[in-house]
């Protein structure tokens, strides 16, 4: 430790400590590790980009190494996957997002995963699929889906950029904790670029599917709406509305990016427990961008106003299943201009995300006639936002007069939520506590 805080190992620390062994280390975000001498050895990270002596690696080198990590593990795939989803159905979630990418999982595996949980008898969460792959015609794009049938979309975890957290978000103004003029990630890493994103969307469009793309970085947004306008005027505006492409995080979008978000009926997957955890002027995006940038991220508010579809979810394991912590993040925003209503942040976390697959026609995330049984049931307290904290028996996401009636979700991002104690899908138990 040093008085400016935590100080990472180095690759001699992790050889000492490991005795020798290959070790990884991967930070949070998923974007960037430190390995040990071994590791590089059994990886062949040393003449990579992005592979320092120090043992942090971004970029290339680390997607190799995530690469060989993942490898290890591809024999218990299955089991792991239904640890998972057994986990999320504990949580109340009835469905999940899988951002499925090389080095994460093959293409197999993801055909699997779909099929497997395809049916509410499975006992398991759905699985809403997605591959993480660049499609440069059509072609590629219908031949993916081929390969992977009930494959909602072709992105998701496509990489236009990387983390605050790593330095390889992509920015427009250099990172204001980067002070060497001649370090290479001052401006991070833009992976994609908008030709690139144009015939992607295009591909995807033609084939059915929806184009994701994993975006964080201002520069990153920018690149991503030059490839928004390339691909409308190829494919068309109604095409491009219809397909209903998205983006994951989308933390730093200017005003001026909202017209195009909104005439090409893009969709947002966003993650409110990022502000919770890393927002505000002491908070660990205030250190990369400086306290007048970070004011600005993860917009809830002003994209909900000008009518951009929200879904909430957790981006895990980068933060845990765990949605009335997103709700609570929505509600507490560290810039109170960008708080939403409790109303708001539910439907988000619910509705929210079967609208963002495309599967809102099926009525799911709502509680009314003709919609399935996907129904969570939880243990909560609850009280009045509003004057004296009155506690009540029973709780709505409704607001009345002023008054919402919601669960105890008032503390830190830490602080214990609603307890799940049963979890339906389409009437199917997925997990219980009630006996």
């Amino acid at each position: 430790w040093s008085e400016r805080g935590a100080v990472l190992p180095t690759r001699e620390d992790l050889d000492a400590a490991a005795q020798g062994a290959p070790v990884i280390l991967v930070r949070t975000d998923a974007h960037s590790s430190l390995v040990s001498s071994a590791f590089v050895d059994l990886a062949g990270l040393a003449h990579l980009a992005g592979y320092a002596p120090s043992g942090l690696v971004r970029g290339p080198a680390h997607t190799k190494a995530m690469e060989v990590l993942g490898s290890h593990g591809s024999e218990r795939h299955a089991e792991l996957t239904d640890l998972a989803l057994t986990h999320a159905a504990s949580r109340g979630i009835v469905s999940v997002h899988e951002m499925s990418a090389p080095g994460l999982d093959t293409r197999e595996g993801l055909a699997s995963l779909i099929s497997r949980t395809a049916s509410p008898s499975s006992g398991l969460a759905h699985v809403i699929g997605y591959r993480a792959e660049l499609a440069e015609t059509p072609d590629e794009a219908a031949a993916l889906a081929a390969e992977i049938p009930g494959l909602t979309g072709i992105g998701g975890d496509l990489r236009v950029d990387g983390s605050l957290g790593s330095h390889t978000a992509a920015l427009i103004e250099a990172y204001a904790d980067l002070c060497d003029p001649g370090d290479p990630l001052r401006l991070g890493t833009l992976e994609l670029s908008a030709e690139q994103i144009a015939a992607h969307l295009v591909s995807a469009t033609a084939a059915g599917l929806q184009g994701a793309f994993h975006v964080i970085g201002d520069r990153a947004m920018r690149e991503v709406l030059h490839g928004l306008e390339l691909a409308a005027e190829r494919a068309g505006d109604g095409p491009m509305r219809g397909a209903g492409h998205r983006l994951e995080h989308a933390e730093m979008i200017t005003p001026d990016a909202l017209d195009t978000l909104v005439r090409l009926g893009v969709r947002l997957s966003m993650q409110p427990v990022f502000d919770a955890r890393w927002g505000g002027p002491e908070g660990m995006y205030a250190g990369r961008l400086g306290a007048q940038r970070v004011a600005s991220m993860n917009s809830f508010a002003s994209l909900a106003a000008e009518g951009v579809p929200l879904a909430f979810g957790s981006d895990s394991p980068v933060t845990p299943f765990d949605p009335w912590a997103a709700v609570r993040g929505a509600l507490n925003h560290h810039n109170p201009d960008q708080q939403i209503s409790a109303r708001a942040a539910f439907r988000a976390h619910t509705r929210g995300g079967w609208r963002l697959a495309g599967l809102d026609h099926t009525r799911a995330g709502e509680i009314q006639v003709g919609s399935p049984a996907h129904l969570s049931i939880w243990d909560a307290e609850s009280l009045v936002v509003e004057g004296p904290q009155r506690l009540f028996s029973s709780w709505s996401t409704d607001a009345r007069a002023g008054t919402a009636l919601l669960p105890q979700l008032l503390g830190d991002v830490g602080a214990q939520g609603p307890r799940c104690v049963q979890t339906l899908r389409s009437g199917h138990i997925l997990h219980d506590e009630l006996g």
